[in-house]
């Protein structure tokens, strides 16, 4: 599991890291300009200026990374097929092998719908944790 884990940081990290760094070349330099003119040091503006406003790339990152834990299947058939005994067997996985290879279609169906479900969930708790990625809590 430790080797699809890191395979998987290793594929999606180019993409986390071109979103982080849009998200850097967003916040305007005015701010940095104010906070030096404030006196206030590198560590204050990172912790006061770049992480609040980097804040919508952030939940969007972790909203993708989250529904991408689910989608591992092309990745981890590739890599272990799911073994050994299915300890790298993802939902999607089993969905697919329901569907396709033991033909339960209806249960596969559901399974799907289950997902979905819980994937709306967790989002929407994501959501009003991170109060929709806005930088201001007001």
């Amino acid at each position: 599991m430790a080797v699809v884990i890191a395979a998987s940081v290793w594929s999606r990290s180019g993409f986390y890291m071109v979103t982080f760094i849009s998200g850097l070349q967003s916040i305007d330099e005015t701010y940095y300009e104010a906070a030096m003119v404030d006196g206030a040091d590198k560590w204050r503006m990172f912790y006061s200026i770049t992480v609040p406003l980097l804040k919508p790339t952030l939940f969007l990152v972790l909203i993708l990374g989250f529904i991408d834990l689910f989608k591992q299947y092309g990745l981890v058939v590739t890599m272990t097929n799911g073994g050994p005994v299915g300890a790298t067997k993802f939902a999607v996985q089993y969905i697919y092998e329901e569907a396709f290879q033991k033909f339960r279609l209806g249960y596969a169906s559901a399974l799907s719908m289950v997902l979905l479900v819980i994937l709306a969930v967790i989002t929407a708790l994501q959501f009003k944790v991170m109060s929709g990625g806005a930088v201001n809590d007001k």
